[in-house]
């Protein structure tokens, strides 16, 4: 017992974190993130990796659904914490540390595991699992497996019980397997509550359809009480989600940490000032530009020609700084889009690329994961 008390111990000054964002839900998103790098865990990349499944916000029917598909894919010892509000993320987390310590609770819920015939996932390769049509931990986007893929409309199993997909007739009249591949609603640096189904032919999409499971009434954010703050903060987060798909976490990192020196009510113009630095190691990147380039992505609701995803890494970074050296009245008009995009946008977007691709096509959209307003008379 004394052992285990040990490596408990040590296990737990290095926890694995599995964020799941509800739409609404920025504001305790980044506050998780944040209190996470404070005690220098991991987040976690998928559930066979996660110690602790934090929930930012209060998930809806669609998105407790997914909860719970998660929860069931932790292996053990595991807990569960809810951040409701931002200023709960440290004593959520404080929480969640001293309930892994608690030996009794993780043997129990391995008993009640087994006897409900769930397998123990603690010597599993999950890289084989369906959690519900999320693909959590592929940080690697250029190598797509589709072998884990749900496939809703497939022929006869195959041998060892891999299946193939459907025929349908490409452009040269030959037929070619048609498979459907479902991203989200909890994937890193993916926008909470976004299901995007792609239909492939090969690793083309030829047909897509978008939704927000819960869409919230408010789309939430830093919420700083100052415009120029909640601009930078917001613009910042965008730009180290757009770099970390792209596979730069160190452009990413830096970009986080401009990002909670605001928070920390850090003085704007000192805020601004690395921004520079991060705007020159873009322009400078060989290796960002042939990652980025051919794609491109929507900027509002209203924007039919679409934007280089590299254009949009500048602008966001360019709207960052222009916040932080604004005078205190510059108002709410600081660095704003025109306006989110909406889901319906997506699939428009995406067809025609390969599956590589589409993850940096949505992470360089600010999409909207509120209810749409209901139309007078309709």
């Amino acid at each position: 017992m004394g052992l285990s008390r040990a490596l408990a111990r040590w296990a737990v000054r290095r926890c694995h974190v599995l964020v799941v964002e509800v739409p609404g839900a920025t504001g305790q998103r980044i506050a998780v993130e944040r209190a996470v790098a404070a005690r220098s865990w991991v987040l976690a990349q998928s559930p066979a990796e996660a110690d602790v499944l934090t929930v930012c916000g209060r998930p809806g029917p669609g998105m407790q659904e997914v909860v719970a598909r998660l929860w069931d894919h932790l292996p053990g010892p595991r807990t569960r914490v809810d951040v409701v509000v931002p200023e709960g993320a440290e004593a959520a987390l404080d929480a969640a540390a001293t309930a892994l310590l608690e030996d009794a609770p993780h043997r129990e819920d391995a008993r009640s595991r087994t006897d409900a015939g769930v397998q123990d996932h603690g010597d599993t390769d999950h890289g084989d699992m369906d959690h519900g049509d999320m693909d959590h931990g592929d940080t690697d986007h250029g190598d797509t497996d589709h072998g884990d893929t749900d496939h809703g409309d497939t022929d006869m199993p195959m041998p060892g019980g891999i299946r193939t997909g459907s025929g349908r007739e490409d452009r040269d009249g030959l037929e070619i397997d048609v498979l459907h591949v479902a991203q989200g609603p909890v994937l890193p640096h993916w926008p909470a509550g976004l299901v995007l189904t792609c239909t492939l032919q090969g690793d083309v999409v030829v047909e897509a359809t978008a939704e927000v499971l819960d869409p919230a009434e408010d789309p939430g954010g830093p919420g700083t009480g100052d415009p120029r703050r909640d601009v930078l903060v917001s613009r910042c987060d965008s730009a180290a989600r757009l770099l970390a798909v792209a596979g730069w976490d160190s452009a990413a990192g830096e970009a986080r940490r401009v990002r909670d020196r605001c928070l920390d009510g850090a003085p704007l113009a000192e805020c601004a000032a690395p921004l520079e630095h991060l705007a020159r190691r873009v322009a400078r990147s060989r290796s960002l530009r042939w990652s980025l380039r051919g794609s491109r992505t929507a900027t509002g609701p209203d924007d039919h020609e679409g934007v280089e995803l590299l254009d949009r890494l500048r602008g966001w970074l360019e709207q960052a700084r222009a916040a932080g050296r604004a005078p205190e009245d510059a108002g709410t008009g600081t660095g704003r889009d025109a306006g989110p995009v909406p889901p319906e946008a997506l699939p428009d977007l995406v067809t025609g690329l390969d599956l590589a691709a589409v993850r940096l096509v949505v992470a360089g959209a600010d999409v909207a994961v509120v209810r749409a307003p209901e139309v007078a008379g309709a």
